[in-house]
């Protein structure tokens, strides 16, 4: 009795974090870069979120 309530819940915790998985990231970043003291966008800044990254153009 013990194995199969042991069976059950790694079921449901697999089923549960299935979708989890499964999701693919949507949505948009955006903003500018600055110098601090300047307050001048900076080109070129390579920004990275996971595995995706980009970089700035000449508005920062």
């Amino acid at each position: 009795m013990r194995r199969i309530h042991c069976l059950t819940g790694a079921l449901l915790a697999l089923a549960w974090a299935a979708p989890l998985v499964a999701q693919q990231p949507t949505g948009t970043i955006r903003g500018r870069i600055t110098d601090n003291s300047t307050q001048q966008p900076i080109a070129g800044v390579t920004i990275a979120v996971g595995t995706r990254n980009t970089v700035t153009r000449g508005d920062g």
